[in-house]
């Protein structure tokens, strides 16, 4: 018994039909629903597992997943040398046949499940990853480990890697890039954020307000049995009336930092306008 390998394809023949413009009688060219695996990704994916190099530690090789299938079926079989010896032994203690399908017998916390030939990776893969949705490397490698046996998370994560609806859908990497603050003078900005200590509160404390003046990195801290707004509204009342009203309030955009903090910086208008900055992406100074 002996695996094919899928034959090899020219590019333009490997093209699933679905991949392809659709050119109406007007002439408008229409570009059909994604296909997630064209026929050129299993061509690259069978490229990769089937490289005299690629080593895959749970997957039986071809000829000794053949070979233990002709072991279970026939366990009068001879081995030949001591590797098809030691195949055959693997084979009777391991693996089980039901219904002329291979099985990894069940072990610890896994039940039994289907020893996957390296034919059908692909096949098992593709149907896991768009069964849960398209929801990436690890939801995938868990709901094909749940049933199959002998298909890495690596594999997962390369058929998840290059899924064209994934690609199409992934928003860009990374953060965009910071924009520093400029300031001219004291009291210009200040920055407010929570810290929070209920792991280690002293007494009724367990948050400290912080206020930090951007221009001289001057830094006031409050204690607070919590982080209602009422509470933080008094804290900075009491910093602007031992300093100055600040131009720009920065914070984060927590609810603790609306209400009346708002109100009272409405109330400080005749004195200079203060305003409300939310830093929605920082929730740190």
């Amino acid at each position: 018994m002996s695996l094919s390998k899928p034959s090899r394809e020219s590019p333009r023949e490997s093209l699933d039909p679905e991949d392809r413009p659709i050119t109406l009688p007007t002439g408008e060219i229409v570009v059909p629903v994604v296909n997630s695996f064209p026929s050129l990704i299993r061509v690259a994916f069978m490229d990769m597992i089937q490289a005299d190099d690629y080593v895959s530690k749970d997957r039986l090789a071809p000829d000794q997943w053949a070979r233990t299938h002709v072991f279970l079926d026939n366990p009068k079989t001879k081995a030949i040398g001591q590797r098809d010896r030691n195949t055959k032994s693997f084979a009777q203690s391991r693996y089980e046949l039901v219904q002329n399908r291979l099985y990894r017998q069940a072990s610890g916390k896994h039940p039994r499940r289907y020893a996957v030939p390296q034919n059908e990776v692909f096949e098992i893969i593709k149907a896991a990853h768009l069964k849960i949705g398209h929801a990436g490397r690890d939801k995938t490698f868990m709901e094909v480990s749940a049933s199959n046996h002998g298909i890495s998370q690596t594999e997962c994560e390369w058929m998840a890697t290059h899924c064209k609806f994934c690609t199409l859908n992934r928003g860009r990497e990374g953060k965009r890039p910071l924009e520093p603050i400029t300031v001219s003078r004291v009291w210009e900005r200040i920055q407010t954020d929570l810290i929070d200590m209920r792991h280690t509160p002293d007494g009724r404390y367990a948050w400290i307000l912080h206020i930090k003046d951007h221009y001289s990195k001057y830094t006031q801290l409050y204690a607070l049995k919590g982080k209602d707004s009422e509470g933080i509204a008094e804290c900075l009342a009491m910093f602007i009336m031992a300093f100055y009203p600040p131009e720009i309030l920065q914070c984060d955009n927590g609810k603790e930092f609306k209400g009346r903090c708002f109100i009272y910086f409405l109330i400080l208008g005749h004195a200079s306008q203060p305003s409300l900055y939310y830093l929605t992406l920082a929730n740190s100074i």
